[in-house]
């Protein structure tokens, strides 16, 4: 073969390599692995491999090139380019209803959603779409690296749980995400749960202070009718009570005594007689008023010195309570009252102290109690007209 035919042959298959190279829908340059920063919830992770694209349109072209919006939607209506734009798509992970609305604005070239915004040089996709004998496929991790930003439409789509940044260049309809993140929708659907979560925690721990409060308040409640139950009940227990006295001590009364001797003609005469008595008592014990209470009573006064002697005797007192430790008070009465000869009104006074009181059910009290009495029809000769006790009183209540 001659020299100039073997020259003529080599630039023949030279400009063969050339235009096959110029007919590829995307022309790739493999660049050194370079990383790059990670936005919203794109691809773009830090140290993934990044194809550079320096030429764009070709054989491989998704849809084709675009001039306008009108013949965007003439292609879209061709089910076959549909069905690839589908097929990146789902490729992709695009969720369908991300994907529906893509193919929708696509297909009616809907120009409130389609940015005329050129890609810059150096910005990168999560991925590409391409085809290839009528197959779609997509080519992730790119970055344009071309002299010159390329014309596209730049469009979102918000499925609700993520937004998508999709670019579509005119001179191939290679449909691309530029990027992706957490849809607004979704962050303030999570920020309204949040809050309503916080709304029904602050209710229910308000609802559970509310029940607790009246738990609180019906507890106090329980508590206080309990204890005005009780109240009511010592009420009517104290308004009537009954006491016994069991006492010791003596008289000194004008009694006839036989006279050894008869003194002008008379055989008897009256002198003071001492005489040491025992002495029981009963009777009810009733409220008048806050601490005012009155006691009729009967006793009997044993009298040790002569037993024919001894006294029944009534009596009505009135006395003045100190929380039911102790009394003072005075009565009036009737002393030996089967006695004519010696019958006689009496005036008491007395006071008391309490030693014991029961628990529980059993609330009865013991005193220690002094009383004395002056008798009314001797006031005149007092020191020889007395009488004088002390002892102790049984109070059942």
């Amino acid at each position: 073969m001659k020299p100039s035919s073997l020259s003529s042959l080599l630039k023949v298959s030279g400009f063969v390599a050339l235009a096959l190279v110029l007919s590829g829908g995307v022309s790739l340059a493999q660049s050194a692995p370079q990383p790059v920063a990670t936005t919203g919830q794109s691809a773009q992770a830090a140290g993934d491999q990044y194809r550079t694209a320096t030429r764009l349109g070709g054989s491989t072209a998704l849809i084709c090139q675009i001039r306008n919006v009108q013949q965007l939607k003439r292609e879209m209506s061709r089910p076959r380019t549909r069905a690839r734009v589908a097929s990146v798509l789902d490729q992709a992970g695009v969720s369908k209803a991300a994907a529906d609305q893509v193919i929708s604005i696509l297909s009616s070239g809907d120009a409130t959603q389609l940015r005329d915004e050129p890609f810059q040089v150096g910005d990168t996709m999560a991925w590409m779409g391409t085809q290839s004998r009528g197959k779609a496929n997509i080519i992730r991790n790119v970055r344009w690296g071309g002299r010159r930003a390329f014309p596209a439409w730049q469009f979102d789509v918000d499925d609700g749980e993520t937004l998508y940044h999709f670019v579509l260049p005119k001179a191939c309809g290679n449909l691309a995400l530029k990027s992706s993140e957490r849809s607004p929708k979704a962050l303030a659907e999570e920020a309204r749960r949040a809050e309503e979560a916080r709304k029904a925690e602050e209710a229910r721990r308000a609802e559970e202070a509310r029940k607790a409060e009246e738990a609180r308040k019906a507890e106090e409640a329980r508590l206080a009718a309990e204890a005005e139950a009780a109240r009511l009940a010592a009420d009517r227990r104290d308004r009537i009570d009954f006491f016994v006295d069991g006492v010791f001590g003596k008289e000194r009364r004008l009694r006839e005594v036989a006279l050894a001797a008869p003194v002008a003609g008379a055989t008897v005469a009256e002198r003071g007689v001492c005489a040491p008595l025992l002495g029981i008592k009963a009777g009810p014990d009733l409220r008048i008023a806050p601490g005012w209470r009155i006691a009729p009573a009967v006793g009997v006064a044993i009298n040790f010195e002569e037993s024919g002697d001894t006294s029944l005797f009534a009596e009505a007192e009135i006395n003045r309570w100190f929380e039911r430790k102790g009394f003072i008070g005075t009565g009036i009465g009737v002393w030996d009252f089967t006695h004519s000869d010696t019958v006689a009104p009496v005036w008491l006074l007395q006071g008391g102290g309490q030693l014991w009181k029961g628990t529980g059910a059993n609330e009865s009290e013991l005193h220690l109690v002094v009383q004395g009495r002056l008798f009314l029809d001797k006031m005149d000769d007092i020191e020889n007209n007395y009488q004088f006790w002390g002892g102790l009183r049984y109070i059942f209540r």
